[in-house]
């Protein structure tokens, strides 16, 4: 860690955050937190390839993050549709006939009508 410039105590911070991350995501429900841990390996692997090209490794030091970050997504893609967070699939847009109540837009009152 050091010859990429970080300190000694950022590998054990990112090791008990990776261990949290696949326990939300092995954990049974838990949606949201699925979503955040899956993000944040996706931000970790993106991140230590980076580190790794940028100081001039060799090749096999920055491609192990980026294979497994591989194995990460397709994890992600491939989830069960019982794991997708709900309105994810839509991109959180409520569909015709959805259990979604419509967004009501609230227009002032006229000045004559307010109670202040």
């Amino acid at each position: 860690m050091s010859h990429l410039g970080y300190p000694l105590y950022f590998a054990a911070l990112l090791g008990a955050w990776k261990v949290l991350g696949a326990l939300a995501i092995l954990a049974p429900r838990l949606p949201r937190l699925k979503e955040w841990a899956y993000a944040g390996m996706f931000f970790d692997l993106s991140g230590a390839a980076i580190s790794h090209g940028s100081v001039g490794d060799p090749p096999a030091r920055w491609l192990t993050p980026l294979a497994i970050l591989v194995v990460v997504v397709a994890s992600w893609v491939l989830r069960p549709r019982s794991r997708v967070l709900r309105g994810a699939e839509t991109g959180g847009v409520a569909q015709p006939g959805s259990a979604r109540a419509p967004i009501r837009r609230v227009t002032p009152r006229p000045r004559s009508q307010r109670l202040c």
